[in-house]
C-alpha cells in the first residue's frame, strides 16, 4: 500500500509492505516538488480521472490493483487485474517513489 498526499506546500508518502515470511514494514518520506509534478504527469498520462472504474479483464494468476485518488471534492477509484501500459507505469511510479524495498518488488 503506498499512500500520497498533499497538502499546502508539503508532500508526504506513506507505505506498508506485508510479505508472509518477514512480516511488516512501513515507512514515510517527504516528496520533493519535482515528484508531485512527475507524479501528476504520470496520472496525466494515464488519463486516470477519466478512466472507468473497472477493467474488462481478470484471471486466476496475476494482481489486483486499487489505485484511488482525491482532487478537493472528486474521489475516484480504478480496480484492474495486472494492468498494463500507463497504469501499469502509475503503480511502477509509487512503488519507486516509496524506494527500497518496495522498488525493487516485482509488480504483474
Amino acid at each position: 500500500m503506498v499512500h500520497i498526499a498533499s497538502k499546502r506546500e508539503a508532500t508526504a508518502l506513506r507505505w506498508n509492505y506485508l510479505r508472509l515470511r518477514n512480516g511488516q514494514t512501513c515507512g514515510t518520506m517527504v516528496l520533493s516538488a519535482a515528484d508531485w509534478g512527475r507524479l501528476h504527469r504520470t496520472l496525466d498520462a494515464a488519463k486516470f480521472w477519466s478512466l472507468d472504474a473497472s477493467g474488462n479483464r481478470s484471471g486466476l494468476d496475476g494482481a489486483d490493483w486499487l489505485i484511488e485518488g482525491r482532487r478537493k471534492d472528486i474521489y475516484h477509484a480504478v480496480h484492474r487485474w495486472s494492468p498494463c501500459g500507463e497504469i501499469h507505469d502509475l503503480g511502477r511510479l509509487f512503488f519507486a517513489m516509496a524506494g527500497s524495498p518496495l522498488a525493487d518488488v516485482e509488480l504483474y
